[in-house]
């Protein structure tokens, strides 16, 4: 297999996953600070995680340049992880 598509593989799947996890984090934490259940908002946020993963792992797959692809989701992922920390502990 080419580097090209280990790259894009990997991106596709550990990319989309880190996406998803801080989708998840952070919306857990915001619905949560917005007065939502604790229980309601991680099953809501996880709704939505499942989605984002998806998203993220097609357009990985489809995109004709995987550096956007990577930037995006990694800068999301960072901007995600530190919103749910702010949030958590604020």
């Amino acid at each position: 297999m080419s580097r090209h598509a280990v790259a894009r593989v990997a991106l596709g799947v550990a990319g989309a996953y880190l996406f998803a996890w801080s989708v998840a984090g952070a919306g857990a934490v915001l619905l949560f600070r917005l007065g939502v259940l604790r229980s309601e908002a991680v099953l809501i946020a996880s709704m939505a995680a499942f989605l984002a993963y998806l998203g993220a792992a097609l357009w990985a797959f489809v995109a004709r340049r995987l550096w956007p692809v990577a930037l995006l989701l990694i800068g999301v992922w960072l901007l995600y992880c530190g919103a749910a920390y702010f949030f958590e502990w604020s």
